[in-house]
């Protein structure tokens, strides 16, 4: 999931295009293995 805050005066075609790249650069540098980590640090945080 993948949100974004903006103004009113935004382009939406603009971001959209702006989120597709973050996603497809962010997607292909994340594997199962880091995935899992990910998962378990954020679970390790919230039982502090």
């Amino acid at each position: 999931v993948l949100g974004v805050v903006t103004d009113k005066e935004a382009k939406l075609g603009n971001i959209a295009y702006e989120m597709t790249l973050f996603a497809n650069r962010a997607g292909s540098a994340l594997n199962p293995q880091l995935v899992l980590q990910l998962k378990n640090s954020v679970g390790a945080a919230s039982t502090r």
